[in-house]
């Protein structure tokens, strides 16, 4: 749980707060700003579409994300749960899904 807890700090709620100093403490001007503190806001969505096909999710499940509240608390956690649980998988395989 530990493990599942840090992988979540440092791959959603550090970007999330990087992107609020962005928007706080640069003065570029406001388009550049707002473009630079969505795409660290969003950047998230990158981890999670490497590592959700290594546990059972297609790629595009990574626009989960983009879902208020559900996004950024539960389905990284379900990712990353599977993450550091993949030795001892115990979740059944997509029927499209290769096998490993």
């Amino acid at each position: 749980m530990i493990l599942t807890l840090l992988l979540w700090v440092a791959l959603v709620a550090f970007p999330i707060s990087l992107s609020w100093s962005i928007d706080d403490q640069i003065d570029w001007p406001l388009p550049l700003r707002d473009v630079m503190a969505v795409g660290t806001r969003l950047s998230p969505m990158a981890a999670l579409f490497f590592l959700a096909p290594k546990v059972s999710y297609r790629r595009r499940d990574c626009l989960m994300y983009l879902i208020p509240f559900y996004g950024v608390f539960v389905f990284p956690f379900i990712i990353f749960w599977r993450i550091v649980r993949l030795p001892l998988r115990d979740w059944p395989s997509r029927p499209d899904e290769r096998p490993t």
